[in-house]
């Protein structure tokens, strides 16, 4: 019988880099990793192709985690030799004197406990900088300068990769039917094969619920299913990320938007969040519901988008009342797009060159200001990222 010092079940984003920081760690031999489905399945939460990653949360103790996340990030494009974070910045949006722009302060006062940089923003000045959006002075952002996208898909592929190249023994289609306990620490059941370890994680997502009722167990898990809109546009060119950004939009009536620039697909990512009805992983569906599209469409209002989007579904699950992991497969369906306003492209001070790597200060050095960071990254052996909403 097989044993390792740590088994990790799900080979999705957060089981990827579990498995690959621990064979950093630990030595690969020493860890099993178990997916349920072959790799790259699209029935989970790291399958998309693109992910939001920022430092701007308007929680301290989360935004101070936030530097270890891209520090991570960039341990693995390094020794991958991939790109996965695309610095695009991003935006965080509220009407002056609604419950939003109580989270655009607490944003502002965590990023400065922490050093972290930003700018903020009229929606005058947010209109002149990015012309893509129609703002008024009764609007008001946060600019995270460090923000952008993180390609989770391929992400999660390099961890697996690497985690693989360290010794870690990765298993695809080993469904988990058992957990319990042994005189060497825990028994695992998978697809048939009977393993040991020291320790077991359990990194399964929306399938986390499962896998703790096989440990006689339960956590306040809740698993919704989200659908985001792609907004297709004829100016590719004014959305892409080299002149637009991430983007979150809080509206008066305290719902929470977000966007993406053209990654992935020929269109801007649009999303509601944590508002799907509640399932679980047998009663989602794929299909996507047009009615949701109207609660979608709020940020089209204030960006220079067409009204005809196509629609992608997903899941998200909830633990608890904080921020949790998508899941589902999409399925999408293309309309014609109406032609958005002028084409402008004046206006792109900051906007990273195309590939460009942004520089950064190591943590201990930050210093608050108002502006984009400098200096050069120092990497040390940080902690696995967090998840990242998109």
């Amino acid at each position: 019988m097989p044993h390792y010092r740590v088994i990790v079940i799900g080979c999705g984003g957060i089981g990827a880099a579990t498995a690959y920081w621990l064979s950093r760690r630990l030595g690969g031999d020493a860890v099993l990793a178990l997916e349920q489905y072959e790799l790259g399945h699209g029935r989970g939460a790291s399958e998309d192709h693109s992910r939001v990653i920022r430092h701007a949360y308007s929680r301290p103790d989360y935004t101070a985690l936030t530097p270890a996340a891209y520090q991570s990030w960039n341990v693995v494009e390094q020794e991958s030799g991939l790109p996965l974070v695309l610095r695009t910045g991003a935006l965080i949006t509220a009407v002056r004197g609604s419950g939003g722009m109580e989270y655009v302060d607490a944003t502002a006062a965590a990023m400065a406990a922490s050093g972290l940089p930003f700018d903020l923003l009229s929606g005058t000045q947010v209109s002149e900088r990015w012309p893509q959006w129609r703002l008024g002075d009764q609007h008001a952002a946060l600019f995270d300068p460090e923000a952008g996208i993180l390609d989770i898909r391929r992400g999660t592929a390099a961890h697996l990769a690497l985690a693989r190249a360290r010794g870690a023994t990765i298993r695809p289609c080993a469904p988990v039917s058992a957990i319990t306990d042994s005189p060497r620490g825990v028994t695992v059941t998978a697809a048939g094969e009977t393993y040991t370890a020291d320790r077991v994680v359990l990194a399964g997502g929306a399938w986390n619920p499962i896998l703790l009722q096989l440990l006689g167990t339960s956590l306040p898990i809740t698993l919704t299913q989200e659908q985001v809109t792609y907004f297709a546009t004829p100016n590719v060119r004014e959305f892409t990320p080299e002149r637009f950004t991430v983007f979150g939009l809080i509206a008066e009536d305290g719902r929470v938007y977000y966007g993406i620039p053209v990654y992935g697909e020929v269109a801007v990512k649009a999303g509601l969040d944590g508002a799907g009805p509640v399932v679980t992983p047998q009663t989602r569906t794929d299909a996507a519901d047009p009615q949701r599209v109207a609660r979608a469409l709020h940020p089209r209002l204030l960006l220079r988008l067409p009204a005809r989007p196509r629609l992608h579904r997903r899941l998200r699950t909830r633990l608890g009342a904080g921020a949790g992991l998508r899941r589902g497969r999409a399925r999408r369906q293309v309309r014609r797009a109406a032609r958005p306003g002028p084409n402008r492209a004046d206006h792109r001070r900051r906007q990273p060159v195309p590939g460009q790597r942004l520089p950064r200060r190591p943590t201990s050095h930050h210093r608050y200001r108002r502006s984009a960071s400098s200096g050069q990254l120092v990497v040390s052996e940080p902690q696995p990222p967090p998840a990242e909403q998109g």
